[in-house]
């Protein structure tokens, strides 16, 4: 499997006369810190200032010099950018308002977007705009503006978008009116259209009303329906398990969940429905057959939510974690790479230049999956240095099963990086936050990333929002006034565990609320609580409606167990108190939120 080949053509076009030349040596950052200040202190000013950013590499005294101008040249498309020419074409208003909305500059986005929308004549140019103004609806956080978008898309497609609308009506308590517009599906879908996503929503909103019975009735429907997508049909098994389950049929569940187990590809599906298939074995006294499933998770995917509870229920104790130690020597250990290439991927590391250096580290990926044990560790351990978590992962999840749990199970430290520990652990005390906790968080928002920016324009370590920094900022009083300033990891975290310490206020401290409140929203979860409460939190997890969400919870579960892997010298039995911390009935609530 080869990545990245179009890096060839990068590379080649790098200067490399120091690389070539012998009678002089090649600048390194060792040689050249001065370099490397200058460029991080042009990096952090590019997040209040582009262009004076943009001025700064303009006149780089050392540019001449550098052996690799490509990686300026980089820098300077980036940080110099000019918005395109304003035209009157539908096309390149849209250009505009894309570049602006990515800029920060809202009402400007706005402005073109609008523009593009009287230019907007064909079926596919209405799409178009609508999605891109939905997106920038997200940005303002205007609720009402995304519902008008949603209905939009559904008149122009419905087969595509009606679902999604539907959805959205749940979600903004408009519950009856999602199910007038589901029930039209049948009429207005095309013949071919499978009308499976349909009824499994129908069922979904039937369990919230507490009508197991109507929604084991639109699952069987939708296990009917031809199936175009495997993951719309593990959803209904899952489901109907969990109805099953809840009922107290435990072997009708476990028929689901064995279905689903032989059905879905993913392992960490797999996984979801070995476990509740332990608990419905437990529970018809089934106790070898229940603690083979569970061992069978950790065997075959131990790095997973579903492994850690598989510990948990089993009373086996979880072993440390060797973090990885800093090698200096890590680059000459790669014999892969060539010398330049060596030369190339160091500058990259000391200017933090992730994207390029994951695109070199990437492109030399079978070489490396080749190579002996020590430099294949010294490998790892540059994705593990860089904080290319997310890169890394899937790249493993390409590979065979059997190769990747291999390497998995033999380089879990690289999974789960700490960069940015002291400021993590001073924002985390100040906030009065378990430290491990907020580093599980950015584990999951950003993989450590300080310029990570998600489809819907969160920023930073812990993908804030602007208008919600704004806000925490003017209260605790931090120095902020543009969103982009939201890339420098001491704002982020300052603003970031601000807003997870009101979360853990909010639910008594308990850190499985605040972090699907931080997901998904204070009176979302608040509404969860009041409909679908249940007195075991695991179960409580399996309910949310939110499937980013749900997911979210559980690997923020895994990420901070994991955590306290890597920093502790002893084994220790799953701590208990990471559930049950601050799990109470709810008080009650005249709110509801559902997706």
């Amino acid at each position: 499997m080869r990545f990245a080949s179009a890096f060839l053509i990068l590379l080649m076009a790098f200067d490399f006369t120091y690389a070539k030349a012998p009678t002089s040596a090649p600048p390194t950052p060792e040689s050249k810190p001065e370099w490397v200040r200058e460029w991080k202190e042009i990096k952090i000013l590019s997040t209040r200032n582009r262009m004076k950013a943009c001025d700064r590499l303009e006149k780089l005294s050392w540019a001449s010099a550098f052996p690799f101008p490509n990686i300026i040249q980089e820098k300077k498309e980036d940080y110099c950018r000019q918005p395109p020419p304003v035209t009157h074409d539908f096309y390149g208003l849209m250009k505009l308002a894309q570049f602006y909305r990515h800029d920060f500059n809202l009402k400007s986005a706005q402005k073109y977007l609008s523009r593009a929308a009287r230019k907007a004549k064909t079926k596919r140019q209405k799409i178009s705009y609508w999605k891109e103004q939905q997106r920038l609806d997200h940005s303002q956080q205007n609720k009402q503006k995304r519902l008008r978008a949603a209905l939009k898309l559904k008149n122009l497609d419905p087969d595509k978008y009606l679902v999604d609308y539907a959805r959205m009506l749940w979600t903004y308590d408009q519950r009856g009116k999602a199910i007038s517009t589901l029930k039209r599906a049948k009429k207005i879908f095309k013949k071919s259209t499978s009308l499976q996503e349909v009824y499994f929503v129908l069922g979904r909103i039937e369990e919230e009303k507490k009508q197991p019975t109507k929604a084991l009735y639109y699952y069987d429907l939708a296990l009917k329906q031809p199936t175009d997508s495997t993951d719309v049909l593990t959803k209904v098994l899952a489901f109907a398990a969990w109805v099953n389950y809840s009922l107290g049929e435990y072997q009708l569940s476990d028929n689901y969940w064995q279905k689903l187990y032989e059905k879905s590809p993913e392992q960490f599906t797999k996984s979801r429905a070995l476990y509740w298939r332990s608990v419905c074995q437990k529970a018809l006294k089934q106790n070898d057959a229940a603690n083979q499933s569970l061992q069978k998770i950790i065997d075959d995917d131990p790095t997973s939510y579903y492994a850690i509870l598989a510990y948990r229920d089993l009373k086996k104790p979880l072993t440390p974690i060797k973090p990885f130690d800093e090698d200096p020597q890590a680059v000459d250990k790669m014999k892969f790479f060539d010398e330049t290439e060596k030369e190339l991927l160091t500058w990259l590391s000391a200017l933090d230049e992730k994207e390029m250096a994951e695109t070199l580290l990437l492109y030399r990926w079978d070489e490396a999956l080749k190579a002996p044990s020590s430099q294949q560790t010294a490998y790892f351990q540059f994705f593990w240095k860089l904080g290319l978590t997310n890169a890394l992962i899937r790249a493993l999840y390409q590979l065979d099963d059997k190769t990747r749990l291999e390497l998995t199970e033999k380089y879990q430290a690289a999974l789960f990086p700490y960069h940015y520990e002291k400021e993590i652990t001073q924002a985390a005390e100040e906030e009065k936050i378990d430290p491990y906790f907020v580093m599980a968080l950015i584990r999951q928002e950003s993989a450590f990333n300080p310029e990570a920016r998600s489809p819907t324009d969160a920023l930073g370590l812990m993908q804030v929002m602007p208008s919600l920094a704004h806000k925490i900022a003017k209260k605790k009083k931090v120095n902020f006034k543009k969103s982009s300033e939201l890339f420098n990891p001491s704002i982020n975290l300052k603003i970031g565990t601000r807003e997870l310490r009101n979360r853990l206020e909010d639910f008594n401290e308990s850190e499985l609320l605040a972090a699907a409140s931080y997901n998904a929203g204070l009176n979302v979860v608040k509404s969860w609580l009041k409909l679908r409460y249940k007195d075991n939190p695991v179960e409580f997890i399996e309910v949310i409606p939110y499937e980013e969400t749900r997911s979210y919870v559980r690997l923020i579960i895994r990420n901070k167990i994991f955590y306290q892997r890597l920093f502790s010298k002893n084994s220790f039995l799953f701590p208990e108190d990471t559930l049950s911390e601050g799990w109470m009935p709810p008080k009650s609530s005249k709110k509801r939120a559902h997706r």
